[in-house]
């Protein structure tokens, strides 16, 4: 017998014992090498926490919930968008490909899914993607929910109970005969399930044939031309792995290698396909997991009291804990590892329901998330407008997220209902980001971009009436705001997403009590690092005293609108707490954290106060403001563009540039500051002094410390100040129309329906061929507008009043 290779190594080593534990012992050190190296690698990758948070890597960054709007792209609207996303911060997109009457009036057949023409398009996107370092992912049909598509047949779709019908329908199978006695309460032992060959008998009896076919249920409602199909069963593997086949196998073939590198996520959305009572797999799961025989049972679904009406209802509640068990294992968990056969793949769900189903809600979060990939993204949401929509059930997610492990939790942020179409500003969303954070959120998605085919018109396509929108073509994304914004949420989420949660301000006994007004927080814990998110609430400063259950630990402010991290300037230790006192601009949040080790007590709970002097300047005027493509204009007091009597001014979106001269009679002493405060601004600024960019103020307070650049002299002092869309679109209206609309749309959700606006209902030719618009007047291209000619203007401009304040 000859030995080769590894196997006559180790029949020699059997022939010396000697050798053959030297071999083992120098294989053991070889492997504890090998783990060494890879744990010093491991944490030369990971970055302390100040290079996380100064410096945050792509997965701290939020994501762009990506919208393709009915065959509406171009190659060079992919582009664009995708550039302007990565130059303003955002880590990646996650697409949707969308239609149906509620969200657009408008489509392209010519790149309808599945077609060549749109295969070419999604390969451009996922290529483009990988330029640009973000990364991608898909919902994992056509539609937001659930799993559906063209090629589904009716046997794998979702199935519902009949019986004793009159006609039955194209797709039908059998499932069983069952006779009852005729009484009110029937014994379980009188039930027969029938045979062809039995025979009832004598006495009176009531017969059922029950059978299942497809419930019918469809994408129609959300999916794009060419994506509308059957929903899957969501209880049968077979049926899953029919489905997959046909639509995210397809995907996944686009760009096979950018599989886990760039094209990384897979996504199920909220689930809104309604109820689903019947799989081919019931019977026998039902036996497995339930013990008994479903058929003989049947009769109750009819209708029909076996037992008890106690006994009954427990049926019933044994058949909806079935049901939910093979969702969240054949659908949910099995869909999880079909995507996991693709290496660096992961599903993201958000597992949950919303809209009605019957006769049961088949959803259970808590069983979805035990069933996914450990690696898998478990995902709540939350909404700007109205603000109570989604946030009850983001604690229930966060906890059962990380009840399995999932210390990562994603949200589907800002959606806004069309009540509150444009109105939100950089600082309205950064509260709205805020409260999340206190909830455990540590991953946002920002609801929604609409993929912008027509590049160059601004702000562009919309998620039809759905908001909020992060769109490029937004004012405050041009002037910078977007960026400061995004970067925010990514050093929040560089900290937030370490180590592991410990409790917040909803926690009984929390580990913070907190003395001040409207304060939220949250806490985790890093190694020896501990972390707390501290937010006020409220639109007005406040001057707070934090005390935690440390001792003997240095506390450090970290500040994440600024990137800067300094030593808490008053705080105290005694009895075993350390107690800081800080303070807090209007809707401000801040990181304390606890790393390093102190035996010092502190230096107390003063803050230290600047005293404003004497003799504060006012900035009265003349003003000279450039507004873009106007003459300059000469403002003797500040006043709101809304008000003004020029229809440029009145109606006016965007950035505009006030500047005034000032003379400096006094050299600056020592210690003295000259602190400039704009007042009201509305609703973001810049300040320059003689060219010189001093400040990028997005939100308020809207104060600038410019010690350093005014010196005795004279100096040119010009404000950019930036407002929102909502006026230009309005003056719109004031001009002739070169688009045709749709008749008011009214929403339903909303007391009383509302009309809140317009759908466009085809492409005119010059936005398609790219030409000059035929109403010159107009500025805004959007596809659903909100505004009609009467509709109230928002208070723009700088308002003030600016002041210099020497402290």
């Amino acid at each position: 017998m000859k030995f080769f290779g590894k196997y006559q190594l180790f029949y020699l080593s059997l022939q010396n014992k000697t050798n053959y534990w030297e071999i083992m012992r120098k294989k053991i050190l070889t492997i504890i090498g090998l783990l060494m190296m890879l744990t010093a690698v491991e944490a030369q990758v990971k970055q302390t926490l100040d290079e996380a948070f100064r410096h945050p890597s792509d997965d701290c960054k939020p994501i762009m919930i990506w919208q393709w709007m009915d065959g509406l792209i171009s190659e060079e609207g992919i582009t664009a968008d995708l550039e302007a996303y990565a130059e303003a911060g955002i880590g990646g997109v996650q697409q949707f490909l969308v239609g149906g009457p509620d969200q657009v009036q408008v489509k392209d057949t010519t790149k309808a899914v599945g077609t060549d023409e749109w295969k070419r398009l999604m390969r451009h996107a996922i290529r483009e993607c990988s330029r640009l370092g973000l990364s991608f992912g898909t919902h994992n049909c056509p539609g937001w929910s659930s799993s559906a598509y063209p090629g589904i047949k009716p046997e794998y779709s979702m199935q519902k109970l009949v019986w004793n019908l009159d006609t039955l329908p194209d797709f039908y199978r059998e499932i069983a005969v069952v006779a009852v006695p005729d009484a009110d309460t029937v014994r379980l032992e009188d039930i027969i399930v029938l045979t062809p060959q039995m025979k009832l008998p004598q006495g009176s009896w009531r017969v059922f044939r029950f059978g299942h076919t497809t419930n019918g249920k469809t994408n129609e409602s959300t999916a794009p031309w060419g994506g509308v199909g059957l929903e899957v069963d969501k209880m049968s593997r077979e049926a899953l792995d029919h489905y997959w086949q046909g639509y995210p196998q397809m995907l996944f073939d686009l760009v096979p290698e950018a599989l886990g590198k760039t094209f990384k996520r897979l996504e199920i959305d909220s689930y809104e396909a309604g109820g689903q009572e019947w799989s081919t797999v019931l019977p026998d799961e039902f036996l497995k997991r339930r013990g008994y025989d479903i058929l003989r049972w049947l009769p109750a679904i009819a209708g029909v009291t076996i037992e008890s009406k106690q006994r009954t209802e427990q049926f019933r509640k044994d058949w909806q804990q079935t049901v939910s068990e093979l969702f969240a294992e054949n659908y949910y968990g099995y869909m999880s590892q079909l995507v996991h056969r693709h290496r660096g793949m992961t599903l993201l769900v958000q597992p949950y329901g919303t809209g009605s189903s019957r006769p049961f809600n088949p959803i259970n979060t808590d069983l979805i998330t035990r069933h996914v990939a450990k690696n898998d993204h478990i995902c709540a949401e939350f909404w700007a407008k109205p603000d109570n929509w989604g946030w009850r059930d983001v604690p229930r997610v966060a906890n059962a997220a990380r009840k399995y492990r999932h210390e990562r939790v994603w949200a589907e942020g800002f959606t806004c209902w069309p009540l509150h179409a444009w109105k939100d500003t950089p600082d309205d969303l950064k509260a709205t980001a805020d409260r999340a954070f206190c909830l455990g959120v540590n991953n946002l998605m920002l609801h929604a971009a609409a993929h912008n085919p027509w590049v160059g018109r601004e702000p562009g396509m919309t998620f039809g009436y759905w908001g909020t929108w992060w769109t490029p073509g937004q004012t405050w994304w041009q002037n910078g705001a977007a960026r400061q914004l995004f970067s925010y949420m990514a050093r929040c989420q560089a900290l937030l997403q370490r180590g592991r949660y410990v409790d917040d301000y909803h926690s009984k006994n929390g580990s913070l009590v907190v003395d001040g007004d409207s304060i939220l927080w949250i806490r985790r814990q890093d190694g020896d690092a501990d972390i707390y998110f501290v937010v006020n609430t409220k639109q007005m400063e406040q001057q707070i005293t934090l005390t935690f259950q440390h001792r003997n630990r240095m506390p450090e402010i970290f500040h994440p609108e600024h990137a800067t991290i300094e030593v808490a300037k008053a705080w105290l230790q005694a009895d075993e707490q350390t107690q800081v006192r800080i303070h807090l601009n209007p809707r401000e949040a801040l990181f304390v954290v606890f790393r390093h080790h102190t035996d010092e007590t502190g230096p107390g709970l003063e803050l230290p106060a600047a005293k404003p002097l004497a003799g504060a300047l006012e900035l009265t005027g003349p003003w000279t403001v450039f507004f873009p493509d106007m003459e300059p204009m000469t403002m003797s007091e500040l006043t709101p563009w809304n008000e003004s009597d020029i229809p440029e001014v009145k109606y006016f979106s965007g950035t505009a540039r006030y500047r005034i001269y000032v003379k400096n009679k006094k050299k600056r002493k020592l210690g003295q500051t000259y602190m400039l405060d704009l007042g009201e601004v509305r609703d973001m600024a810049k300040v320059y002094v003689d060219g010189q960019l001093c400040a990028d103020l997005w939100r308020p307070p809207f104060r600038v410390d410019l010690s350093d650049v005014l010196d005795k002299g004279g100096h040119f002092i010009e404000i950019e100040v930036t407002n929102l869309w909502i006026n230009r679109m309005i003056g719109d209206e004031q001009e002739p129309d070169d688009i045709e609309w749709s008749e008011p749309f009214h929403f339903s959700a909303a007391t009383g329906q509302p009309a809140v606006g317009r759908f466009m209902t085809c492409v005119p030719e010059w936005l398609k061929e790219g030409q000059p618009r035929p109403s010159q007047g107009r500025k805004a291209v959007v596809s659903f507008k909100f505004y009609e000619k009467d509709a109230p203007l928002m208070r723009s401009g700088l308002i003030g009043p600016v002041k210099i304040i020497r402290e």
